[in-house]
């Protein structure tokens, strides 16, 4: 049993302390301008100028400082293990592999597998505490705790491994179990309820505190749906409208080249429709034949639909003539295809229609169109 002593603050002492709170406060406030004016212009003479200084070695003794004003670029030896810092990537590539929650329990892992016995990393030692603290690893509960922990169906284990831990201290000397409610420090509690109604005039009582675990029981319920089933059909009607016209002519035939203008009718070879001709005249060649048209024009809107040659080689020379006939190009309005002599525009005309009234009514909810 410890003895317990409280210290009073006579009102002497209260009043000397006071009374030097008060000089203090008097000292501060009549500092002389000069000497603060002094201390500053000193400060900014010693302050470093850039991130590489610990002092500007302009201002303090070169004597003193040396070479030491510069901010150093190494770890100082005689640390310990802060000297030789660990800068391996293992650890961050492991994390980014296993992830936060996968890194944390294979710290858990391993140091509760972890001895500390002589010998062994203290960095390890401290860090394998804190996580087997975390983890309770290292815990015993008290006899109330494990009544509590019984009666729920569970169990707690203690590992084996926690030398120079909370724990081992706890498990070793009982500090847990040391203060129960009827310790000796809660009998000023326990007189409150005979001490408070002579000095408040009001009456108290003692309420009993119930210490045991908690009693639960198990009940089985049983619950019963009553659906409805519901089948309906949902019908999707498609209309397809077709509209026709004639197509057009982006160009009309060549007026030059021979060309005798835009005609309509059937051809020796069976070509109906529009064309233009063009008739070269005779013309001398030594050849013996004709000029075949793909040689005489080059119409990129036009197309070779027919072509007819006459030559003749009387004494004196050959004359040949060529007539040919190309098909103006064809266009169609905008959203028509050209299928085979007329424009086409197709539209797709859609109706829906459903038997669920029943369905959505029940359901509250409306379908919606295929």
């Amino acid at each position: 049993m410890h003895a317990r002593r409280r210290l009073k603050l006579s009102r002497a002492c209260a009043a000397v302390l006071t009374a030097a709170l008060a000089l203090g406060c008097q000292l501060a406030a009549a500092q002389d301008p000069n000497a603060v004016q002094q201390g500053t212009a000193f400060a900014k003479t010693v302050a470093p100028t850039s991130a590489s200084q610990v002092v500007n070695p302009t201002g303090v003794n070169a004597n003193a400082w040396g070479t030491n004003t510069a901010t150093p670029t190494a770890v100082e030896s005689g640390l310990g293990g802060f000297s030789t810092p660990d800068t391996s990537t293992t650890p961050y590539s492991q994390a980014q592999v296993l992830g936060l929650s996968g890194y944390g329990n294979q710290a858990v892992f391993n140091c509760a597998n972890f001895v500390a016995g002589p010998g062994a990393n203290p960095l390890q030692v401290q860090s394998c505490a804190a996580v087997n603290f975390l983890t309770n690893n290292c815990l015993s509960p008290t006899a109330f705790q494990q009544q509590i922990i019984t009666a729920n169906g569970g169990s707690h284990g203690v590992s084996g491994n926690c030398d120079g831990t909370y724990g081992q201290a706890q498990a070793a000397f009982g500090f847990v179990g040391q203060v129960n409610w009827s310790d000796s420090v809660f009998s000023v509690m326990t007189g409150l309820p005979a001490a408070v109604p002579g000095e408040t005039a009001q009456t108290c009582s003692e309420q009993v505190v119930v210490l045991k675990p908690a009693q639960y029981e198990q009940d089985t319920c049983i619950k019963n749906s009553v659906s409805s089933s519901y089948t309906c059909t949902q019908t999707m009607t498609a209309t397809v409208n077709t509209t026709t016209q004639p197509p057009g002519y982006s160009k009309s035939c060549d007026a030059g080249l021979g060309g005798m203008g835009e005609q309509n009718g059937t051809l020796r070879n069976g070509y109906k429709g529009p064309y233009c001709e063009y008739d070269t005249g005779q013309y001398q060649t030594d050849q013996g034949y004709a000029t075949a048209c793909a040689d005489l024009y080059a119409f990129p809107d036009q197309t070779l639909v027919y072509e007819n040659y006459y030559y003749e080689c009387p004494e004196g020379g050959c004359v040949a003539e060529s007539w040919c006939y190309y098909s103006p190009a064809i266009t169609c309005p905008a959203g028509y295809t050209l299928e085979g002599t007329q424009c086409v525009l197709k539209t797709v005309t859609k109706t829906f229609s459903d038997d669920c009234g029943p369905y959505t009514q029940s359901a509250g909810i409306t379908l919606p169109n295929p």
